[in-house]
């Protein structure tokens, strides 16, 4: 029996490499190609991945399903945080490309470092942060942008996370957090106060991310 297998693209430069893998690695598998790039022009267009979007890749799977996929795979980690909604409307498995990947990581170290080559990967990242600090049993409570600078030859932006939880779970996680965002940041600052009745503790850091400059260019 031959099994199919739906791949949901964002950009192009994305499906040759799917193709040649599942040639070498499941050659008797049946592989079917939607290519949505609008998936992250209307993301980046609106600022973020809201219901319109989710709305879109689950009419994405829905076509798979449709044409006999067993099973579908986003093959844009962007979209990675929203699989869970798109997967309780739909009839087959949803898989992310970056899942397995994550799991593997993260049992082989503690420091990791990320690439982003679009700016809905930063979405992505924020949720994957809120998701390891519920891991630990703390609760981002905010993670705002801050401010953006030149500094020598690498861009400066900060943001300011906001958790709460219990004292040393609190400890446990900020210290995980650092050794995490590895040498492309740092926490600058970081303050705790207590909160209800000294059964939960609030947090709030500031952390500041560097990347390099093309030559000649400055920061926004």
């Amino acid at each position: 029996m031959t099994h199919t297998v739906g791949l949901i693209h964002a950009v192009i430069p994305a499906m040759p490499p799917m193709r040649d893998a599942f040639a070498r690695l499941l050659p008797d598998v049946r592989v079917l190609n939607l290519l949505d790039e609008a998936l992250l022009k209307e993301a980046e267009r609106l600022g973020g991945i809201g219901p319109s979007l989710v709305r879109r890749m689950t009419g994405l799977v829905a076509l798979h399903e449709a044409a006999g996929a067993e099973l579908v795979l986003f093959t844009c980690n962007a979209y990675s945080p929203y699989a869970d909604q798109v997967q309780a409307q739909a009839g087959i498995p949803v898989l992310t490309i970056d899942q397995a990947l994550l799991d593997k990581a993260l049992a082989a170290g503690k420091r990791l470092g990320v690439l982003a080559t679009v700016a809905a990967g930063l979405e992505q990242q924020s949720k994957s942060i809120d998701s390891a600090a519920a891991a630990a049993g703390v609760k981002l409570t905010s993670l705002k942008p801050a401010g953006r600078r030149a500094v020598v030859a690498f861009e400066e932006l900060s943001f300011e996370v906001g958790a709460q939880g219990r004292y040393l779970a609190l400890c446990q996680w900020l210290l995980g957090f650092e050794q995490r965002i590895g040498r492309s940041a740092t926490v600058s600052e970081f303050t705790m106060k207590s909160s209800d009745e000294g059964r939960q503790v609030m947090l709030t850091l500031r952390l500041a991310l560097y990347r390099p400059l093309p030559n000649g260019a400055s920061a926004p």
